[in-house]
């Protein structure tokens, strides 16, 4: 249903008219974009209606399925649906502010803690101020890869952190 909403959404929404650029729908339901693929039920038949009238307009749209829980190795109490929202936008690198140019260069807010920075996913995991957090969390601040860092077991804790520094990402 979320995935509907969001391809009527965006077919609704003015800029899309003259915008040469396409879609992405991140979703953490693989049996939701299979359904899409297969054409199980009916939603998913509209859905595929949905992306042709995209397709006729020459736009494009990718689903992408986000295995948010993938790696992580925590009970589903302990890692909440922010967490693992976190998890997943760091993963992607599609942070809340980021935007996409036409160019396919990615542009992100400003670092409230380093204001001459960039709030990109790399930076995140760098920045003083949520190194100091983790070491107050009794963790070592990363130094591995983002890609490692994201798919270790530390990857909860270290985006309560993240949440924490940044009120979420």
């Amino acid at each position: 249903m979320a995935i509907r909403e969001a391809l009527i959404l965006y077919q609704q929404d003015p800029h899309v008219i003259d915008s040469t650029e396409g879609l992405v729908i991140f979703s953490d339901s693989k049996s939701a974009i299979e359904a899409i693929r297969n054409g199980e039920t009916n939603t998913p038949c509209h859905i595929i209606t949905l992306l042709e009238q995209l397709h006729n307009k020459r736009k494009s749209c990718i689903l992408q399925w986000i295995p948010a829980h993938v790696n992580i190795e925590v009970t589903e109490l302990d890692c909440s649906r922010i967490i693992t929202s976190a998890i997943a936008r760091l993963r992607t690198e599609h942070l809340k502010g980021m935007k996409i140019h036409p160019d396919k260069t990615r542009s992100y807010v400003q670092c409230k803690h380093c204001p001459d920075l960039q709030l990109t996913p790399n930076h995140i995991l760098e920045c003083p101020a949520v190194a100091t957090k983790l070491l107050k969390m009794g963790m070592v601040p990363p130094r591995d890869s983002l890609r490692e860092t994201l798919y270790s077991p530390d990857a909860p804790r270290i985006a309560e952190a993240v949440i924490k520094i940044f009120d979420g990402i």
